[in-house]
């Protein structure tokens, strides 16, 4: 398809739909250090230096201010603990995740108590079905009860969670030895990938 352009010439393909974005301009002065970043970066990229700077500042934005302002945070942590190649040495790694595990736990909000009872509930169910064949309530079922321990500690902090996953672990294994079969692998720990983001790649 053949259209006109406003100067009189031949645009050809597919008219564009509605009004191009209105894009607004402005001025400011940064540091010679960070424009020659930014130049390289928009280079590799195959983009202008205005394309680059508008994408830094949109994915700076994303996730509202409060996550913006603590992403920096995290980045500025792995900068002084592991330098600017920390992703390619294991030690500074380690370091940089060490660092942000800290920043994360300064950061976690206070615990609610319906996750108090749960571990509760939890931690009960655990000491039922780890009770040798004699002291087992013969009214219950220990693997309905293991199926149920599994299931109320989705979502609990990672640590609480491995603890009982380990002990319905135990108490599979033991029911699994009495019945003549052999003992299933514990439940792996959810990860990125069970919630549906695999990192790189978005949901």
């Amino acid at each position: 398809m053949e259209t006109k352009t406003p100067s009189g010439g031949h645009r050809y393909g597919r008219p564009p739909k509605g009004p191009a974005p209105k894009r607004a301009s402005f001025n400011t002065r940064i540091r010679s250090a960070v424009k020659e970043s930014l130049d390289a970066a928009a280079r590799e990229a195959g983009r202008s230096l205005s394309e680059e700077i508008e994408k830094r500042l949109d994915e700076s934005l994303l996730g509202g201010r409060l996550t913006a302002a603590f992403l920096r945070e995290l980045a500025a942590g792995a900068q002084a603990v592991g330098g600017e190649n920390w992703l390619d040495d294991y030690a500074a790694f380690q370091a940089v995740r060490q660092a942000w595990n800290e920043l994360l736990d300064r950061r976690e909000p206070p615990r609610p108590e319906e996750v108090d009872e749960r571990i509760k509930g939890a931690r009960a169910i655990a000491e039922v079905i780890n009770l040798a064949p004699g002291e087992f309530p013969p009214s219950l079922d220990r693997g309905a009860l293991i199926t149920m321990l599994r299931v109320m500690t989705r979502g609990l902090p990672a640590a609480d969670r491995a603890e009982f996953i380990a002990k319905a672990a135990a108490a599979d294994a033991g029911e699994n030895t009495r019945d003549g079969t052999e003992a299933t692998e514990p439940e792996p720990k959810p990860g990125f990938a069970a919630m549906g983001w695999i990192p790189g790649r978005g949901r």
